[in-house]
């Protein structure tokens, strides 16, 4: 009654790449093969990322984590034998 009460987040639209879809809020593996999405990125050792499949193949595409969101999209080529 006294506080304000908190909006919940609605996912925000990456502006540097607008023709990717939303991010994950909790991203999984990916399947085998895998299938166009953003999946928790192949590349890392952590959980701390994700990375865009086109359908095809891994994207430089990628998403980090801080301790209270995913960053903004960035570029990070993927390993050349990916």
């Amino acid at each position: 009654m006294f506080g304000r009460q908190k909006k919940p987040k609605k996912p925000r639209m990456d502006r540097t790449f607008p023709f990717l879809p939303e991010t994950e809020t909790y991203p999984m593996d990916a399947p085998d093969p895998p299938t166009e999405g953003w999946w928790r990125d192949p590349f890392k050792a952590d959980l701390g990322g994700q990375r865009y499949h086109d359908g095809t193949r891994w994207t430089q595409y990628v998403a980090g984590r801080t301790a209270r969101e995913w960053t903004s999209v960035y570029e990070s080529p993927p390993p050349r034998d990916a």
